[in-house]
């Protein structure tokens, strides 16, 4: 079988197992981080304003332009954001591919390998084995994880170009090197503007260069000079994108996070050779002491496999390489930089890739021993194994109760797995059992303001204001910039017809932020409904300037200037309401009293009938 051909292989081979195994993710819904960086993100529908930030070269700008494409190609229907996600995770197995074999065909590698064979078929073994592998489904499947997806595949990318040119540069090519040099650079600044995982590429290709292109013996000038430019150049970026003298959290000291990165790393180790109990949340306590028995044994444990990697350099380097590629890949938030949430399996994403080229060094430096059909059987079985667990791993993801009554049963005593069940039972009108899941989350921390704010929701819900109010103000004496609070708290008020103390407490959110468009639109109708309509026209007004999609304000507005008899201006802001919300009966009633008055009768029997369809009235 010629290359050219073992490429088509590889490529259609790829391709089958990603779809098999992501295929029914793609109409799965939006879940955690989605809701505030994707749906409630109105910067990302501002595509002008993303191509801007990009043009800047802000960090993560690339990731968050490609949802504003998403969302201009098809507002928030998930189908085209897992459509992306999906293509990338294949990309990056193909570029894994390509890493392996050219890494294989090096001469520091490949040795009694005749007709080439085993390099391709370990190489597309390795693939398969990224695209298939379970602990990946959380890249791929959770949509805002494509922040780590894509900066791995322009990480990968640079990689392979960086590679590809020097083994044309040892073969005296001329020019033709230079144009993968350039890629490794466009593809590096792509890496940075993804995500901050990236800030290691320059330490990678330096280790690229003193594993497979440096003469053994020479400590060259060359070698030097490269090494101590991309030293420079990773600080140089860690400083630009404001990474290495920062911190996510203050709550944890680098040192502690650190020494509980050694228990992390170990479970993320079991999670690649027994991906089993994967779970999108972790209850994962911190290490107090490096003397804890399970800490220090973790950390002999990482500081052997280190060695190991030294020992195996020269004997099995591809083998060494993949275990130095694992943990520099996970260096960076596994480091000494603290992260709120200490463990997260998207994190494996990259360093995933050494694992694979693990096995494949280890299967190439031993395929005099293991006869090729044997070989053949044993990767079969583990790529057929995992691939049907990365599938029903992903089954998961496809519901949000789902989701999280698997991530409650793992974590059983973390507040935040609690939360997000009560918020997928809320969503389904499953009141009972969402007041009980924010219950079961203040008992596991009672300092968890968005615990108190979504059970006083429950609470407003049922129209029980008391325990509600009391909700609403412990939340905000947790959090005291909590604008949703202050504003329910508000509706409380307003419902209850204590339109004062309601236009209060959305004034003190407006303090916090002057263009919250809910702020605005429910004072104006306190206002309105204290009779003082000069106020409420100015909030409704000023409303829609801050939001020219909150869709109320214009209902709110279009029923202030009906009651006026301003009717032309009451059907556009009711016409507009309509074109997004056909679904509310009332607002047919109203805009067919505005026709009427303005001698449209056909039009308001058209509006009648469906009022009365919509709320069953005959």
């Amino acid at each position: 079988m010629t290359a050219a051909r073992y490429k088509i292989l590889g490529l259609l081979t790829l391709a089958v197992s990603v779809l098999l195994i992501y295929g029914s993710t793609l109409r799965a819904p939006f879940h955690f981080d989605d809701g505030h960086l994707i749906v409630e993100n109105k910067a990302i529908r501002d595509l002008p304003s993303q191509w801007q930030l990009l043009s800047q070269l802000k960090a993560r700008s690339l990731v968050t332009f490609s949802f504003a494409l998403n969302y201009r190609l098809g507002g928030l229907d998930v189908f085209g954001y897992h459509v992306v996600n999906v293509a990338i995770h294949a990309i990056n197995g193909l570029l894994v591919c390509w890493l392996a074999l050219l890494l294989l065909s090096n001469p520091l590698v490949s040795s009694g390998d005749k007709d080439g064979r085993a390099k391709y078929w370990l190489a597309l073994g390795a693939g398969l084995l990224f695209v298939s592998h379970p602990v990946q489904t959380q890249a791929v499947t959770y949509i805002v994880q494509r922040l780590t997806s894509m900066a791995a595949m322009f990480y990968l990318l640079a990689v392979c170009f960086y590679i590809k040119g020097r083994y044309l540069q040892a073969k005296g090519e001329g020019r033709r090197p230079l144009w993968y040099y350039a890629g490794t650079v466009l593809s590096g600044l792509a890496a940075f503007l993804s995500k901050e995982i990236s800030f290691t590429l320059p330490l990678m290709l330096l280790m690229v260069e003193f594993f497979f292109i440096r003469k053994e013996g020479k400590t060259n000038k060359k070698l030097m000079i490269f090494g101590l430019s991309a030293l420079a150049l990773a600080i140089v970026l860690g400083l630009a994108f404001k990474l290495a003298p920062t911190r996510e959290t203050a709550d944890i000291g680098r040192w502690q996070y650190l020494i509980t990165q050694f228990r992390v790393i170990v479970t993320y180790i079991r999670l690649l050779v027994v991906p089993v109990n994967q779970n999108l949340d972790y209850d994962f306590s911190l290490s107090r002491s490096l003397w804890e028995t399970k800490t220090l044994l973790s950390g002999v444990f990482l500081l052997g496999l280190l060695s190991l990697g030294v020992w195996l350099y020269r004997r099995f380097r591809l083998i060494s390489f993949g275990i130095w590629w694992f943990f520099l890949a996970l260096s960076v938030e596994s480091g000494i930089i603290p992260i709120r949430d200490v463990i997260f399996e998207h994190r494996m994403y990259l360093p995933l890739a050494g694992y694979c080229l693990i096995l494949a060094g280890v299967f190439y430096h031993f395929k005099d021993r293991i006869k090729p059909g044997m070989s053949v059987i044993i990767w079969a079985a583990l790529i057929i194994g995992l691939g049907a667990s990365a599938y029903a791993r992903n089954q998961v993801w496809r519901d949000d109760l789902l989701l999280w009554h698997d991530t409650v049963t793992k974590s059983p005593d973390k507040a935040r797995p609690h939360l997000n069940r009560g918020n997928a039972f809320m969503k389904l009108g499953r009141y009972d059992r969402a007041l009980a899941d924010y219950q079961r989350a203040i008992e596991s921390d009672s300092a968890y303001a968005q615990a108190y704010y979504n059970r006083g929701l429950i609470y407003a819900v049922g129209r029980k204001y008391d325990p509600a109010r009391r909700d609403f103000v412990k939340a905000i004496r947790l959090k005291p910039e909590y604008i949703s609070a202050l504003i329910n708290l508000g509706n409380t008020y307003n419902d209850t017809g204590e339109y004062p103390a309601a236009i209060e407490y959305y004034s003190q959110a407006l303090k916090i932020d002057a263009n919250d468009a809910n702020a605005l639109c429910n004072r104006g109708l306190a206002y309105f409904r204290m009779g003082d309509r000069t106020n409420a026209l100015k909030d409704y007004n000023r409303c829609l300037a801050a939001d020219s999609d909150f869709i109320n304000g214009y209902l709110n507005r279009g029923l202030l200037f009906l009651s006026e008899d301003h009717n032309a201006p009451a059907l556009s802001d009711l016409d507009r309401y309509i074109s997004v919300n056909q679904h509310n009966p009332r607002v047919y009633y109203y805009r067919s009293q505005a026709l009427l008055k303005l001698g449209d009768t056909v039009s308001a029997r058209e509006d009648l009938k469906v009022y009365n369809s919509l709320s069953g009235s005959k």
